[in-house]
């Protein structure tokens, strides 16, 4: 492991811990739904770096209150991803264009197959702190993704991004007739469409990466953060288009 992908990942297991114990103090504010008297959210803030082939690393930001999630490249972004948990709906905010691409709730979602055979196993390894957990997923015995990550860690987070999955992937069932068959292998299968967020139930990602050189690693953290409420909102001039009409269906 990288030596600041270690220091990164030994600073949040140390500092989640100082978070739980605020926590059983009584020092965070719970009610993270209401909007305030100066139109205010409530919001949990999260900052990763992300890497991926061709692209070299790069920050992300993420806002997670009660009901949404945004994830933008930081202060003052006007490209972003909002998900609204009590529509079930997905909004791809593109400013140059004036443009959002919207993922509707459409059909449930989907179970795995029985002959998608999914496992996971909990890795000891040094270089992993001993409060944190790493595991390895696999998808028809394919190694398909590692997660290192703590023990109910982050719950209110890991339980909305897994609904975000879900509405994703339900979605992504939908058109994956649009997929060419050489790419729908055993790990797009259970990371795009049936198993997107197996690894939330573990608690939330400290660290992610997969076999095809994405990572991401979680920089810090901050709950009980209170920022303006319009950033939950989508331009309602923008043209709004539907992922389906994107693939062509």
């Amino acid at each position: 492991m990288p030596a600041k992908a270690l220091f990164l990942l030994t600073a949040v297991v140390a500092l989640s811990a100082a978070c739980e114990q605020a926590a059983a103090e009584g020092e965070t504010d719970g009610d993270a739904a209401a909007v305030d008297a100066a139109g205010r959210v409530m919001v949990t803030m999260l900052r990763f770096e992300e890497a991926e082939p061709g692209a070299g690393a790069y920050s992300t930001r993420m806002l997670v209150s009660e009901r949404y999630i945004r994830i933008d490249d930081g202060p003052g972004a006007v490209d972003y991803i909002l998900y609204d948990n009590r529509e079930k709906r997905i909004f791809s905010v593109l400013a140059a264009r004036r443009q959002v691409l919207v993922v509707e709730p459409g059909r449930d979602y989907q179970p795995p197959p029985p002959d998608l055979a999914l496992r996971q196993e909990k890795v000891m390894d040094e270089n992993i702190p001993a409060a944190a957990d790493y595991y390895r997923f696999y998808a028809d015995e394919v190694l398909c993704y590692h997660v290192v990550t703590k023990a109910g860690f982050l719950p209110a987070v890991a339980t909305i991004m897994r609904d975000y999955h879900r509405v994703l992937s339900a979605q992504q069932q939908q058109i994956s007739h649009a997929t060419p068959a050489a790419l729908r292998t055993p790990c797009y299968k259970a990371n795009y469409l049936y198993a997107p967020a197996t690894y939330m139930s573990r608690g939330f990602p400290i660290q992610q990466w997969d076999q095809a050189g994405y990572r991401r690693a979680l920089e810090a953290y901050e709950e009980g953060v209170l920022v303006d409420a319009a950033l939950f909102t989508v331009p309602p001039s923008y043209h709004r288009y539907s992922l389906e009409a994107a693939v062509g269906r």
